[in-house]
């Protein structure tokens, strides 16, 4: 969500104080033909790759469209790269987050150079898997990104999406920040936008203002916590009554969670997390502003 770290669900958004660039503006994307192509590994439903910090590594790091960053590193992988901090941008909530310039970042083939990101508490040792940090789609806004939860597959490819045709959407971006996807979608006729968040395990998350404007099977339980710098923020959740539907597709009476996290309510916007796209393929074009959700297999979730 956000800029989600892996031990705590940590949600922050931020604005550059000391540049008026975006933090991420002059990154640029090499590819050596049109298309490259990695393995998506998974931690609890999140995608990872791994990637070579100038030259080092290979480092395993969350992908996580709603992160409000491209790049987002931990403390420990910063000193072994031995990159300095630079500047600091303000977090919504208040705090200043340490800027830190990460050089060249290469995914397969895919080269990523000019890079600068943020340091945060977002590492550690999950079972076998080391993460060291986030990668944000503001890192991904020169070429098409494409995430296959089916065949476990990221691709960076030149060239841009088709004209909305139900597969592809167009979406919205905050104009301040100049980042994140928000796509409009319907659920049991109640028209919600909200945030793809690829590093939400979830299914979709709604404001709890929902609970009452849509049908539940039942009375929403508590199910969990979730922790932000803001304060916690109690999961509710409930089976839908009805049908959701993004574009063409459709899933019938899913299980919805609900919950006031200071990130959606800043933008008044859910989140459609990865538990949401595991059948399908989905493309993201920013420079045109549009998503395509493409089901590798038909069937129910």
């Amino acid at each position: 969500m956000l800029l989600c770290p892996l031990v705590a669900s940590t949600c922050l958004t931020a604005r550059a104080e000391t540049e008026p660039e975006r933090v991420d503006a002059r990154t640029r994307a090499t590819l050596p033909t049109t298309t490259a192509s990695v393995p998506m590994d998974s931690l609890g439903r999140r995608p990872v790759v791994e990637a070579l910090i100038n030259g080092k590594g290979q480092f395993r790091l969350i992908l996580d469209t709603g992160t409000s960053f491209g790049v987002v590193l931990d403390d420990a992988v910063i000193r072994k790269l031995g990159r300095s901090m630079k500047e600091s941008v303000q977090a919504l909530g208040g705090g200043n987050l340490d800027l830190v310039e990460a050089g060249t970042l290469a995914i397969g083939d895919a080269v990523f150079s000019q890079v600068k990101g943020i340091r945060s508490d977002v590492g550690g040792r999950v079972g076998d898997q080391e993460i060291v940090g986030i990668l944000g789609s503001p890192l991904f806004r020169e070429c098409l990104l494409t995430l296959d939860f089916v065949e476990r597959r990221v691709r960076f490819e030149s060239g841009q999406l088709p004209w909305p045709d139900g597969d592809t959407v167009e979406y919205s971006t905050d104009q301040e920040h100049d980042y994140g996807v928000t796509v409009a979608f319907s659920v049991a006729g109640v028209s919600v936008k909200a945030h793809l968040d690829t590093g939400s395990p979830a299914f979709v998350t709604l404001l709890n203002k929902f609970q009452k404007k849509l049908p539940l099977k039942e009375q929403p339980q508590v199910v969990g916590i979730a922790r932000t710098p803001q304060g916690e923020a109690e999961i509710r959740s409930a089976v839908l009554d009805g049908v959701l539907k993004l574009g063409r597709h459709e899933w019938a009476k899913p299980r919805i969670d609900f919950a006031d996290l200071v990130p959606m309510l800043h933008f008044d916007a859910g989140n459609i997390g990865s538990r949401l796209l595991r059948e399908d393929a989905v493309t993201v074009d920013q420079n045109n502003h549009r998503v395509r959700f493409r089901r590798s297999r038909d069937g129910g979730r």
